[in-house]
């Protein structure tokens, strides 16, 4: 049977298990945000494990000199279906490693912040209030049109 994506009723449901697991009183909160920091972390450094440099600068040379010589394989040789005579590496921003890796690299590391005081700080732990977090579920699955 192929995978398909998910309709979106199945979506509020695949929230609600992830919620309700997170929020559990069984679940190690710590022990799982300490393993999100190690993966946010790999995520930011990644630029240095794949050019296996020390610095950020020496990441940029490696990886303009690899995606200039790929590129311009596929772009300036007349053989190539993609021959461009005009093609030019510099005007083109997802070939440099920043600000893009830069950019993105806040967003996750926001995102892990984010979390963590979501899940650590939360005015929602009592019993009464934990509901408060899911006040959009209904709005949500209404406003899908797969349901």
């Amino acid at each position: 049977m192929p995978w398909t994506m998910p309709t979106c009723g199945a979506l509020p449901a695949l929230e609600i298990s992830c919620h309700v697991a997170v929020r559990s009183e069984t679940f190690h909160a710590k022990t799982f945000y300490a393993s999100l920091a190690a993966g946010t972390l790999c995520v930011v450094l990644i630029p240095l494990f794949m050019t296996n440099t020390a610095s950020y600068g020496a990441a940029t040379k490696v990886c303009y000199e690899r995606t200039f010589s790929r590129a311009s394989a596929k772009y300036l040789d007349e053989d190539s279906q993609h021959y461009n005579s005009d093609w030019d590496m510099n005007s083109v921003a997802i070939y440099h490693l920043f600000p893009q890796h830069l950019f993105n690299s806040f967003s996750t590391v926001l995102s892990l912040l984010g979390f963590g005081v979501w899940l650590f700080f939360s005015t929602h732990q009592s019993d009464v209030a934990k509901d408060l977090d899911r006040t959009l579920l209904a709005s949500f699955h209404s406003a899908c049109p797969f349901t």
